[in-house]
């Protein structure tokens, strides 16, 4: 039995690419990024921007533990 998963992914504005936000919507995955200054503002929901900015404070924990 094949399991779809679904959820988010947070990402930085490298990852932008509407192929890639296209082929992970197929597979039930959302990818969250910032915008960059020269692109459209989309609408997020309040709890996708919310995620988002807890997204740098996961990565500078993960980087103390992977230096400690």
């Amino acid at each position: 039995m094949h399991t779809r998963m679904q959820g988010f992914l947070f990402a930085d504005k490298g990852y932008i690419s509407k192929e890639l936000f296209l082929r992970l919507l197929a597979r039930g995955l959302k990818l969250i990024t910032g915008i960059k200054n020269n692109m459209k503002n989309v609408l997020m929901i309040l709890q996708e921007k919310l995620l988002l900015r807890k997204r740098s404070f996961v990565e500078t924990v993960f980087d103390y533990l992977k230096n400690k």
